[in-house]
């Protein structure tokens, strides 16, 4: 393990901070702290650690300043996108944890289905997994683990995160804005450090969940670690996210949405529209139209209000994305901008890829830059097949003015979301599940299934009546027919059969001494009525 990580300005290559690399052993405390700390914390109700939580709103609220310029100077966004893609879907989460989130994670009551249980009161509880552990990306370094860290404090859980190494200081950071009088000291831990390190907070006995963003093969590798330890593992893997443009879209509209939707973030999102599909009759006006905006960008300091991109937020992705556009050309693909810029910094001009065949990196791995790449088709089903043909399967979206295509394309495109006449916003809505299909992504995060990734369902039933159950021994001609009589009373596809079986079954003494027989009667009465309007 390496002494310390240093962490870089991507658009001047200045020092920003230096941070410790965590040892074997600072990750044991940080894990036996925060498992501490989770027992008094998971012990409260939903409702109460929501209310806690507030302070959390609090703190993020006073420091929305130093956390945008941070992460402006760490990862490269611009101070708008810093707010609008960082900063504004981590206020938004806290304030669903306060007001929805705990709702999902409170005990439930479960009215029995079946008639001879009716004795019984039932009820679903959602117990904290225990620790877990965030490994969070660079391109999002403060809303991935920020939400992240509230869905599992919701849950009743503690956390240990370990940021990206590119980005160790927005990391330290979002652990900061979880130190608040109202949570338990060493709940929200933090450790630093390369993959060595991650692989030593997957294995480690105390963690019961681990949450990766990251790369397919690293998350594959994550995956493996955690199998030992039969641990939930939740991976959102990335994407290379179709936009699929009609013959009827509204064309400046579309341009306009793809364009941030491909260019957001200098393109490092993993629900970036890397590939457009475009109808075979508008293809060239869109490629046109696309290369006259990016054109115009404005390209530089992230700090400056007056720019549209900043840098890439390192070295390895930048050389990554230009190796890609140097393949295209050399393959004799029209390739529209993509230069790199002079200067200190990782920065580059956008690019539009004219319809590059398939077998290239651009169309068949994650670029994951600013690049989007326009491809014709002729038939709806060519464009269906070619996206669901795609090895990742995170958002799709199509743009059309006939709301009939947009819910067909919805109903079939094989992705974790799928928008219309819109890309890329979805992230920013605590309620939607967030995840993917194929390579994209293993489990959910956000929203109902998110919350489900973070607990242990656990199911309640009690009884205070006393008779033997209907079903306890001995074993007899009496109880056979009971039973026989019962699936008769219950499923018999004939209402006459189902009626005169639940009419003679009270008639037996093991029901009359064992089954609450009002009820028994009631719910049986309920199943014939069922059955009727089904009809």
């Amino acid at each position: 393990m390496a002494a310390e990580i240093v962490s870089l300005n991507p658009a001047t290559g200045e020092i920003l901070g230096r941070v410790a690399t965590a040892t074997r052993d600072d990750v044991a405390r940080a894990v036996k702290e925060s498992g501490e700390a989770k027992e008094s914390w998971g012990d409260l109700p939903p409702k109460e650690r929501a209310y806690r939580l507030r302070e959390v709103l609090k703190a993020l609220m006073a420091r929305m300043e130093d956390v945008a310029g941070l992460i402006s100077k760490e990862q490269g966004k611009t101070l708008v996108e810093a707010y609008c893609m960082e900063i504004f879907p981590a206020l938004e989460g806290v304030d669903f944890a306060i007001n929805g989130a705990w709702k999902v994670v409170s005990p439930k009551k479960v009215r029995p289905w079946t008639p001879v249980f009716a004795s019984h009161s039932m009820e679903t509880r959602y117990e904290p997994l225990g620790v877990v552990a965030i490994i969070s990306p660079w391109n999002y370094p403060f809303a991935i683990p920020f939400l992240e860290i509230l869905s599992a404090l919701v849950a009743g859980n503690g956390v240990v995160l370990k940021p990206s190494p590119y980005t160790p200081l927005v990391g330290n950071l979002v652990t900061e804005l979880f130190q608040v009088e109202t949570l338990p000291r060493g709940l929200v831990q933090v450790v630093q450090g390369e993959g060595d390190v991650g692989e030593v907070l997957v294995t480690h006995p105390g963690v019961a969940g681990v949450f990766f963003t990251g790369s397919v093969a690293t998350g594959k590798e994550v995956y493996q670690a955690a199998a030992p330890g039969l641990k939930k593992v939740v991976l959102e893997l990335g994407g290379k996210d179709p936009a699929i443009v009609l013959a009827d879209a509204q064309l400046d509209y579309t341009v306009e949405g793809i364009l941030w939707a491909a260019m957001a973030n200098a393109g490092q999102t993993c629900a970036s529209v890397e590939v457009v599909l475009a109808h075979d009759s508008i293809f060239r006006s869109l490629v046109d139209a696309l290369f006259q905006k990016i054109q115009d960008f404005r390209v530089g300091d992230p700090l400056d209000e007056g720019v549209d991109m900043g840098p890439m937020s390192n070295q390895p992705q930048y050389e990554k994305v230009l190796a890609q556009l140097e393949e295209a050309r050399k393959a004799g693909v029209e390739v529209l901008g993509g230069e790199p810029l002079e200067g200190k910094g990782f920065f580059m001009k956008p690019a539009v890829v004219v319809n590059p065949p398939r077998g290239l990196r651009v169309v068949e791995e994650e670029t994951f830059g600013p690049v989007v790449s326009v491809i014709p088709f002729g038939e709806v089903e060519e464009a269906i097949a070619f996206a669901n043909g795609l090895p990742y399967g995170l958002t799709a979206s199509v743009w059309t003015t006939n709301p009939s295509c947009g819910e067909e394309f919805s109903r079939h495109l094989r992705y974790g979301v799928v928008t219309v006449n819109d890309h890329l916003f979805t992230f920013a809505e605590p309620q939607l599940p967030w995840g993917g299909f194929r390579n994209s992504a293993l489990g959910r995060s956000h929203g109902l299934p998110g919350l489900m990734e973070l607990v242990e369902p656990k199911g309640v039933a009690r009884t205070y009546c006393f008779a033997p159950r209907l079903w306890w021994y001995p074993y007899d001609r009496d109880l056979l027919s009971i039973m026989k009589g019962s699936m008769g009373g219950f499923f018999s596809p004939s209402l006459v059969t189902r009626w005169r079986e639940l009419m003679t079954l009270p008639m037996k003494g093991r029901v009359r001494e064992r089954v609450d027989l009002k009820d028994f009667m009631l719910k049986g009465a309920l199943r014939i009525g069922r059955a009727l309007l089904g009809k």
